[in-house]
């Protein structure tokens, strides 16, 4: 618990810190691509490309194959390229291939900063906490994810982090 830090006369409870790298970058693309949200959206992509190639082969129509090509691209690979470049844009605005990434939990809100970026979120916009192993998602009301993880520094303590935020949040 970090509590002898002062930010804007708010005291700083809990600090979470961790490298952002392409390896992790491309993990949060591929698990929003294929949540159950989206997964109907991937399994159309797919049921029509391969009746796109069927009758590309059936009937030598090579444009129904190339289609067919193209859905299963939109299906499964197209992620690959739009998370790509995401990281790429990112990475040029952060400074550097890689970043630090730093959510801070004060008395007042919730402050994200990667590197000369801040978002701030009032507790009261935090609707669910999800929890995976070291890994935590905390989901707010308009759809955004502050990614934590668990044992990324030592300044850092999930379980009273819980416990305070779901003091703050209900």
């Amino acid at each position: 618990m970090v509590t002898d830090i002062q930010e804007n006369n708010e005291e700083i409870i809990f600090i979470n810190e961790y490298t952002i790298t392409k390896k992790k970058f491309m993990e949060w693309g591929r698990e929003n691509t294929f949540n159950k949200k989206h997964i109907p959206f991937v399994i159309y992509w797919f049921i029509f490309s391969v009746a796109c190639v069927i009758f590309g082969i059936k009937t030598n129509v090579w444009v129904s194959f190339l289609l067919g090509v193209f859905c299963i691209y939109r299906a499964c690979l197209r992620w690959i390229v739009l998370t790509n470049n995401q990281y790429r844009i990112l990475s040029k605005q952060r400074g550097g291939i890689n970043w630090i990434r730093k959510t801070i939990f004060s008395t007042e809100d919730i402050k994200v900063i990667d590197s000369n970026v801040s978002i701030e979120y009032k507790y009261t916009d935090i609707i669910k906490i999800k929890e995976k192993g070291n890994y935590i998602k905390l989901v707010a009301n308009n759809g955004t994810v502050i990614r934590l993880y668990a044992d990324e520094n030592e300044y850092f303590n999930w379980e009273e982090c819980k416990k305070f935020l779901l003091k703050k949040i209900s």
